[in-house]
């Protein structure tokens, strides 16, 4: 029998354990690297960040400083008088203000409608044949 394992078979556990090794070394650097990355993606974004809010700081105080200022808050009633500003849209457009002239003439009465010579009213459903799409404008609610 055999003294111990065998020198073929400790080589191959060696090498085994050496790529192993090699693989985990290279997982914990991958994700070293992906979590710095990440790091540097936030710190880059806080920063980013920061100088908008100062932008919009700033640009809030101008806009409170501007509201402040006493010529600002009467601009409407310093406007200057340009005259009449009245915007018109055309011909008869002031028409829509005035009565209606009585000078037209009334409109002409329907011609007495001939039942022969109108089409055939088109017959109803069957209240079986409802679609359930059915719009329900065309539907009569009250009987």
């Amino acid at each position: 029998m055999s003294k111990g394992p065998s020198p073929g078979l400790l080589d191959a556990l060696a090498a085994n354990q050496a790529k192993f090794r090699a693989a985990s070394t290279e997982i914990s650097e991958r994700e070293q690297r992906t979590q710095q990355e990440i790091r540097d993606a936030a710190r880059e974004r806080r920063e980013a960040n920061e100088a908008r809010c100062k932008e919009l700081d700033e640009k809030s105080a101008a806009a409170e400083a501007a509201r402040e200022d006493p010529n600002a808050k009467n601009e409407w009633f310093h406007r200057k008088d340009g005259g009449d500003h009245t915007m018109s849209f055309g011909p008869g457009s002031d028409e829509l203000d005035e009565p209606a002239a009585q000078d037209t003439p009334p409109a002409a009465a329907e011609p007495p409608t001939n039942p022969a010579t109108q089409p055939p009213a088109r017959a109803r459903r069957a209240p079986g044949d409802e679609d359930d799409d059915e719009d329900f404008a065309n539907r009569s609610w009250l009987g």
